[in-house]
């Protein structure tokens, strides 16, 4: 038997239908944003930039002794992703700028999912709606630098981690430490979600 205080909190689902057509209609605003963006870009955006290039041609080049001894530092997952974009035969920079789009897409979907898990369908399309249109945001959508790749990675895991919260299993946790180790290669600080989400997975 349904108490009435959990039927009160049940959207409708003809909310939820117009929810889903609004989240589409940001959805298309945001991609065609950043395709603006990238339209009138033609500039890298700093030295870092003509690094991650120098990286995706180092991988790109399947040369496993030039991969191996690339610098101790260089957190490999932007310039491999970029290294596989570009297997079209897009040259580099618009492979790499692709593989941001890609990862901003990724954190539109986990911030979806997260939305409608923690507020209201109505919260989650003004915080998409928001993203949407925040200049920074655009710019770094399809910047040639780690950040995307790096944020990405962190909304999937939060995604994840708040899917899997209530009822974690050893399976779980195997996926959920696999997306934030992908974290630290993306950027190195991603190493303090090691530490952190299993922490939380107990609170």
């Amino acid at each position: 038997m349904k108490q009435p205080w959990t039927e009160s909190f049940s959207p409708p689902r003809s909310s939820e239908k117009t929810a889903a057509v609004l989240i589409g209609v940001v959805l298309a605003l945001f991609l065609l944003l950043r395709v603006l963006s990238w339209m009138n870009t033609s500039l890298l955006e700093s030295r870092d930039s003509m690094s991650m290039i120098r990286d995706t041609k180092v991988f790109l080049s399947l040369d496993i002794s030039r991969i191996i001894n690339l610098p101790p530092d260089t957190t490999p997952i932007y310039p491999l992703m970029s290294a596989v974009f570009s297997a079209p035969g897009w040259s580099m920079e618009n492979a790499a700028r692709f593989c941001s789009i890609f990862f901003s897409i990724v954190v539109f979907f986990a911030l979806t999912g997260i939305g409608r898990r923690v507020t209201s369908s109505q919260a989650a399309v003004l915080a998409l709606l928001l993203l949407a249109i925040n200049p920074v945001m655009i710019g770094l959508s399809k910047s040639v630098l780690t950040e995307p790749a790096y944020i990405g990675l962190v909304y999937l895991g939060l995604w994840f981690f708040h899917r899997r919260h209530e009822n974690p299993t050893w399976k779980s946790g195997a996926v959920l430490g696999g997306i934030f180790a992908l974290t630290f290669l993306a950027r190195t600080e991603g190493l303090i979600y090691l530490a952190a989400i299993p922490v939380l997975q107990f609170v």
